[in-house]
């Protein structure tokens, strides 16, 4: 957040010696604004000595006070100013915007976000064509938690007050992308840059929106040069492995992996995307001590330990993936993938309820297709008083023609002429041979959602083949 500025005042006040308060401040001010900022602090505090409520210097200590980390302070001190002018104690001039937004400034340090909103905004109430204030009350916004549209509003006003203000630039960018509109993000990311050439966050920026937009190798170029900018930042080289890897440059991807790790060694992301990575290369034992890593690091997020489970599954380590996917599956119930592929193991290790129950999730996992929501029950296996069965095909000719041998079983359950079987076109007159009595048809392709929505009044429940 950008500082308030060092206002100069005057003020009538009473003839003083060359020593006294005036000569003081000024001398602070002067300290203040090249960096000394223990000198200027003692010099303000001289002048309180004198002149307990001088507005000015309770409002450039408690500036310092935010400047050095000491935001409590500085709240109590600005607060001291502006009581002091309501009452009316001090006859010079004062610098009441400067009040408000030190005030602000010193509210969101201490995490009162709505109350330096409020005290942002009345310094701008004062001042509404100053792009600091404006840039100070978005922050506070945002901290907040404000609407992205809101925090966009304010910083396109400070950009419409200073065009050259590049920080608002790329704080309006940022808030554009959140809204959805990364090409209009892109643009102002731009702009930033021509002001702030090779600034790192606005790089990043303009990469992410590319991204957004969905052109990963544009992607590349700005978030490669803005972890040049800033080497050691490792969320910087992580984003760019990301986007090569997007843009299906593996190995540029794992360099830049192996960049974030140098820089952060527990940044547990990267580990498990380089494993990933390198499995990718036709490498999984490799792949193993990177997941193994980022679970070790975060062992908390689901998808590490999914991860972990896949690649030692694929090097033959059943027991390892099972319980790697038991993992991910109790930290997040709700991910198919892990729940399907646990399945896939436990089968493996030996069939069960559970297991055949969460083999069902293939379709939501994406492992099989279509994908279809039939307006009807699935079937149990329980006979059918009335209606009939429609059997649906999935995934692809060679599986159909496996899943196809329980099509007898299915028809001895139910009832040849309570059976319906959609199959591959090729497929049909070969099953219907097999299965007299039984209706075969062509299966849609691809299936019609909308007579899925609303199927015949005779169908009583369905079943993908597979499930069988």
């Amino acid at each position: 957040m950008r500082s308030p500025g060092l206002a100069a005042m005057t003020g009538p006040g009473p003839a003083e010696p060359a020593d006294g308060p005036a000569a003081w401040l000024a001398a602070a001010t002067a300290r203040h604004r090249g960096g000394d900022l223990d000198g200027a602090a003692a010099l303000y505090r001289r002048v309180l000595d004198r002149v307990p409520e001088h507005p000015l210097a309770l409002q450039r200590l408690a500036l310092i006070g935010c400047q050095t980390g000491v935001p409590a302070s500085a709240v109590a001190l600005v607060r001291g100013a502006l009581a002091a002018v309501a009452r009316g104690s001090w006859p010079g001039a004062v610098d009441l915007v400067a009040c408000h937004d030190t005030l602000g400034t010193a509210l969101a340090a201490v995490g009162d976000p709505n109350g330096a909103a409020a005290a942002h905004r009345a310094a701008l109430a004062l001042a509404p064509a100053r792009a600091a204030l404006w840039f100070n009350l978005a922050n506070a916004l945002k901290a907040g938690g404000a609407e992205a549209k809101t925090a966009a509003a304010a910083l396109g006003r400070a950009v419409a007050c200073d065009p050259c203000h590049a920080a608002a630039r790329i704080g309006r960018a940022n808030a554009l992308a959140a809204l959805g509109r990364a090409a209009t993000a892109a643009g102002e990311f731009r702009a930033a840059l021509a002001l702030a050439p090779g600034h790192a966050d606005a790089l990043h920026g303009l990469g992410e929106a590319m991204a957004a937009r969905g052109d990963d190798a544009a992607a590349v170029a700005p978030l490669r040069w803005a972890a040049a900018m800033a080497p050691t930042r490792a969320a910087l080289a992580y984003r760019l492995a990301v986007a090569l890897a997007e843009a299906g440059d593996r190995p540029g991807a794992i360099a830049a992996c192996r960049a974030t790790l140098a820089h952060d060694p527990g940044f547990a992301a990267a580990h498990d995307t380089l494993g990933s990575l390198i499995d990718r290369d036709g490498r999984p034992q490799a792949a193993v001590p990177c997941h193994r890593t980022a679970v070790a690091l975060a062992p908390a997020v689901a998808p590490y330990h999914y991860n972990l489970a896949n690649t030692a599954r694929r090097i033959g380590r059943p027991e390892e993936a099972e319980q790697g996917l038991a993992r991910a599956r109790a930290l997040d119930p709700t991910l198919a993938v892990a729940r399907y592929n646990h399945a896939m193991v436990a089968l493996g290790l030996g069939p069960s309820a559970e297991a055949w129950a969460a083999y069902d999730l293939r379709f939501t996992a994406g492992d099989a297709q279509p994908q279809r929501a039939i307006a009807r029950p699935s079937w149990t296996g329980a006979r059918l008083v009335d209606g009939r069965l429609l059997v649906w095909r999935e995934q692809g000719i060679g599986d159909e023609v496996m899943f196809a041998r329980h099509y007898p079983a299915a028809a001895a359950r139910v009832g040849t002429d309570r059976l319906v079987i959609e199959a591959e076109p090729r497929l049909g007159a070969p099953i219907g041979r097999a299965l007299p009595g039984v209706a075969v048809r062509a299966a849609p392709d691809p299936p019609d959602p909308a007579a899925d929505r609303s199927p015949p009044p005779d169908l009583a429940c369905h079943l993908p083949a597979g499930s069988l």
